[in-house]
């Protein structure tokens, strides 16, 4: 289930919304879809079980598409106990609220908790499929090695990174191989 952060004149259904930051909804006179918001925060989860939240400095609602758009986000990832284990800074998001998949745009940042960067010129997150997909020059640096390849389908902690397309791996560090 996704959850908006905002205020919103009338509640969609498996959408609930929540004010932050006592944003106010600012439409365009001439339009009356989408609504916009400023200091949103998106979230998906089952239960207590969180998978991800996205804040963003503002974003835009489509009732009929079932979208949402933000602009200068943050999104947080998060393993089975909660824990944040990814954090995504990117200058865009479309946001999928019957899939609750996220599609990141313009410059995308990846840090994971664990110190690894992910470097990649597209980024989606799968909501269906609880994994990360990336595609375009996918780059990921750990401690003791860097892994490039075109695409890779990753979970969230990136612990479980699959690889495809003239994948290379580069060690720096030859005495630890089996360090990382």
């Amino acid at each position: 289930m996704l959850f908006l952060g905002g205020c919103y004149p009338k509640q969609p259904k498996n959408l609930r919304i929540n004010q932050v930051e006592t944003p106010s909804p600012t439409p365009d006179d001439s339009l009356k879809e989408p609504v916009f918001f400023k200091g949103t925060e998106l979230k998906a989860q089952e239960g207590d079980r969180k998978y991800w939240s996205l804040k963003a400095e503002k974003a835009t609602y489509d009732e009929e598409r079932k979208t949402a758009g933000a602009q200068l986000i943050e999104c947080t990832f998060y393993n089975a106990r909660n824990e944040a284990v990814l954090f995504v800074f990117a200058s865009g998001a479309n946001v999928s609220l019957d899939s609750d998949s996220v599609d990141f745009q313009g410059d995308v940042q990846v840090k994971a908790a664990s110190g690894e960067e992910l470097i990649v010129k597209k980024l989606r997150w799968d909501g269906k499929k609880k994994k990360l997909e990336g595609e375009g020059g996918v780059k990921i640096v750990r401690k003791y090695s860097v892994m490039t390849a075109r695409r890779m389908i990753a979970d969230p902690e990136l612990k479980n990174v699959e690889l495809y397309e003239d994948v290379r791996v580069n060690y720096k560090d030859a005495d630890n191989i089996f360090s990382f």
